[in-house]
């Protein structure tokens, strides 16, 4: 992966260059269990030797434990107008090296003229298969687009960069937590929607079941929509079908910061998501030492063809069970967490932010 990234980011020109930078994001909230993770991203960012400051506008500032000296942290209002006006009082006077603007990309087009006009380096990350006319008129203005993996931007454009994802220490320094009543715990962790294949889990854990009756499941997540709680009910109900309630948990949304241990006492992640890319959940497993049984191709791209398979009948059962018993080797989680480190990954974003 290093080699092709540095062929896209091409040469850094001053290593020892100051920064500052302005961070725009939704949340900054350790709780919130979808964007946890990003109270790590702005730590790691204002801990990189060559950035002088991190200030961050955004949507909801809940609670995080601490924040280094060189970050700022801004809450827009609520209200669209009030939350524009501010938007235009805040960066009319200000002068950035570059803007990073995460997963919300209205604000990449609202800001990209001025910041274009004024020599202010724009880089969009975005990772998600949804394209909107404001994600494309935000590509047009920023003069990167950072995504972690091809198949996760909706738009071919010679801006894209893949950096790749990157877990933070919290899942590599986590030790592994046994169980004494013998029982093998399998998990799966994301939105109870049908794009996260939801009932083909339920339904391949019941294989699982019939030939461990000591499995015992658990998935992380919730229902966000409408369809997704009409999707639930379905969900449910094929569970009753199966003869699974007894084994069957569904434990809602988790903080962020609690998902290492969650992964430390589990022994098999099933990721059955048909995403084309390559999901996060299934670094942050291995990473934790949770073994992986995946069926989306880009895991076996990503990772060791021993944690992925193309079928969901009795073999794969049978050996979905095999790795739940035996884990995750020493040598692939430290490739894992060397690979997907946090640190590499901002390292990355700021060569490319500031030194192309």
């Amino acid at each position: 992966m290093g080699s092709a990234l540095e062929a896209n980011i091409g040469c850094v020109t001053d290593m020892n260059k100051t920064i500052r930078l302005l961070v725009i994001t939704q949340a900054v909230d350790q709780e919130d269990s979808a964007l946890g993770f990003f109270c790590e991203w702005l730590e790691a960012f204002a801990a990189d030797a060559r950035v002088e400051s991190v200030e961050v506008l955004c949507l909801r500032n809940g609670k995080w434990d601490s924040m280094p000296s060189n970050v700022s942290i801004k809450i827009l209002p609520s209200g669209i107008l009030a939350r524009i006006i501010y938007f235009y009082l805040f960066i009319l006077p200000r002068r950035f090296d570059a803007i990073f603007v995460h997963m919300t990309p209205i604000w990449a087009v609202l800001g990209g003229l001025l910041w274009r006009l004024t020599g202010q380096r724009l880089l969009l990350w975005y990772t998600h298969g949804t394209k909107t006319k404001a994600l494309s008129t935000a590509v047009w203005f920023a003069d990167k687009v950072c995504t972690a993996t091809p198949e996760a931007f909706p738009i071919k454009t010679p801006k894209m960069i893949a950096m790749g994802h990157g877990i933070g220490s919290g899942f590599a320094n986590v030790s592994r937590i046994s169980h004494d009543n013998g029982d093998l715990r399998f998990i799966s962790v994301g939105r109870i929607s049908e794009r996260k294949a939801v009932k083909q889990t339920v339904a391949f854990f019941g294989k699982i079941k019939e030939i461990c009756s000591v499995a015992r499941f658990t998935w992380i997540g919730e229902p966000l929509t409408g369809l997704d709680i009409q999707y639930f009910g379905k969900v449910r109900e094929e569970i009753t079908r199966l003869n699974l309630k007894d084994s069957f948990e569904f434990r809602g949304s988790v903080l962020y910061r609690d998902m290492p241990k969650i992964y430390s006492e589990s022994d098999c992640l099933i990721h059955l998501s048909e995403t084309g890319s390559l999901d996060k959940v299934v670094i942050e497993s291995m990473a934790a030492g949770c073994s992986v049984f995946s069926t989306n191709s880009a895991t076996k791209e990503a990772l060791p063809d021993a944690y992925w398979n193309d079928s969901l009948g009795v073999d794969a059962a049978n050996e979905a069970v095999r790795r739940a018993r035996h884990g995750v080797s020493v040598e692939s989680r430290i490739v894992v967490n060397q690979g997907f480190s946090l640190s590499a990954l901002i390292e990355r974003i700021i060569n490319v932010a500031f030194f192309t």
